[in-house]
């Protein structure tokens, strides 16, 4: 089906202390206005790290003003940097179950076969890994959460089809793999937010090396000796991710909130940012949307389209589960009937997320 008619697009707004804005094309963050908030570290005492360490105390690892590598790290200054971001957060149905009916003693047995439903559903993820710089995806027991972070580039839409399709295929490959061993599947929430970069986004064993003990620069020994481990993570994709935020919230309130079964649910944050993309100047599409009485489409058209490929991206829309109504959240959720991606003609090809009659 074709869908037609055109809408009034949205204004980006702006906060005055932070500006909010999608990512130029080059880089994955955009810069906004800068806040400096951070009080210094009462427990380390250093210069600033604009000020040159003096050449009498400066050691071979230049490190020689701070006690070790996260003094710099804390007292750094940080710019603030917010984009607008895309979430998909899903996760395994029924998985805390078994541990409930056991009293949250798995015996061997039971460990094998939850190690092995992780395993797979993590698999399958990793086939469908992010493919740009602009996109992140951590998995976390049985929950794995995508997100990118969007840009001005007159493509823009093209990109985010195609991380789409990799999350959609992803939860398909994930339903198939369980429903064949008699487990419930995933659930798949997709969402738009903003993303708030506010600091450094990791500590490694070397981070906290004393300064005066190295006799070289570059890593310590220890570092060296050990692959240098990671002890603390905060990954910059995911710092403030009211995107990812939303989709858990929208998750973890399930059937209760109409959010039932292995299915994937689309938020009108998502259709909202790209409204806005299709919105921006330059841009190479329009959204479009069609609407009957169960169910409406909405597809993003090429303004110039490749022969054979009229949409960027469609998605075929349940109206259900509709308005939902939380304590932290109030939205409109709707189930994902088909997806059609972008390299296929929607009369010959989509994905079809119908639950199994």
């Amino acid at each position: 089906p074709r869908s037609g008619g055109t809408v009034t697009w949205p204004k980006l707004s702006v906060n005055s202390a932070v500006q909010t804005t999608f990512a130029t094309p080059s880089t994955s963050f955009s810069r906004c206005s800068t806040l400096r908030s951070r009080e210094p570290n009462p427990y380390i005492h250093t210069k600033r790290m604009s000020e040159s360490p003096s050449t009498d105390t400066e050691s071979p690892s230049g490190y020689s003003h701070f006690w070790n590598p996260l003094g710099a790290k804390l007292e750094q200054e940080t710019e603030h940097r917010v984009a607008y971001v895309v979430c998909a957060w899903s996760d395994l149905l029924g998985f805390g179950r078994p541990f409930a009916e056991c009293a949250w003693h798995p015996d061997q047995v039971l460990w094998q076969k939850i190690a092995e439903r992780l395993h797979q559903a993590y698999q399958i993820h990793c086939k469908h890994t992010p493919s740009s710089s602009q996109e992140f995806m951590l998995v976390l027991n049985d929950g794995a959460v995508r997100t990118r972070v969007l840009s001005r580039a007159s493509n823009e839409c093209l990109s985010l089809a195609l991380w789409l399709r990799a999350a959609i295929w992803s939860h398909l490959d994930v339903l198939d793999a369980e429903r064949k061993q008699g487990l419930p599947g995933p659930r798949t929430v997709i969402t738009g937010g903003q993303r708030a970069f506010y600091s450094f986004p990791e500590v490694r064993l070397d981070d906290i090396v004393i300064n005066y003990t190295r006799k070289d620069g570059g890593l310590s020994k220890i570092a060296k000796e050990t692959g240098n481990p990671l002890l603390v993570s905060n990954p910059a994709p995911l710092q403030m991710n009211t995107a990812f935020s939303r989709a858990y919230i929208l998750d973890e309130a399930g059937s209760k909130a109409g959010l039932a079964g292995a299915n994937v649910f689309i938020e009108q944050s998502l259709l909202d940012l790209i409204d806005q993309l299709c919105a921006l100047s330059p841009s190479n599409y329009r959204a479009t949307k069609q609407e009957n009485e169960t169910d409406f489409l909405y597809a993003v058209e090429y303004l110039n389209p490749p022969e054979g490929r009229p949409w960027c991206l469609g998605f075929l829309l349940d109206r259900l589960p509709g308005k939902v109504s939380l304590p932290t959240l109030a939205t409109n959720v709707f189930r994902l009937k088909k997806f059609f991606p972008n390299d296929e003609h929607p009369n010959e090809f989509c994905f079809d997320l119908e639950p199994a009659k």
